[in-house]
């Protein structure tokens, strides 16, 4: 069974955070890169066995953060992997070590809302 925790999470969270930086800021059309990026993150959580997806937004900075944790995570430059598609798709990502001794992978996207007038 396919994973969809990605796109749920993203696009509720996505409206709840335009509802609130509305009328000073719009959504953009990247907002379309994200139909390209979840169908990524669920096929590499479930490469990699992550034990969860979370997406939070810096209104500050207007920036998605999708946060990835699992125990460990092993990137193959031989083989196929949806990580090296999905670091081509966002802005910035980061390995860190998870409060649970595992890997934390973060993928940061930008551009997602705009300034109104």
């Amino acid at each position: 069974m396919e994973r969809t925790e990605c796109k749920e999470k993203v696009f509720a969270l996505l409206g709840k955070t335009t509802e609130r930086l509305s009328p000073r800021f719009s959504q953009t059309g990247h907002i379309a890169v994200m139909e390209k990026i979840c169908p990524l993150v669920d096929a590499l959580a479930a490469e990699q066995m992550c034990q969860s997806v979370e997406a939070g937004v810096d209104e500050a900075m207007l920036r998605l953060t999708i946060s990835m944790t699992g125990v460990d995570m092993v990137m193959d430059t031989g083989a196929y992997s949806p990580f090296f598609e999905l670091i081509g798709l966002v802005n910035s990502f980061s390995f860190e070590k998870s409060e649970e001794d595992g890997v934390l992978l973060k993928l940061n996207v930008d551009g997602l809302w705009e300034a109104v007038g």
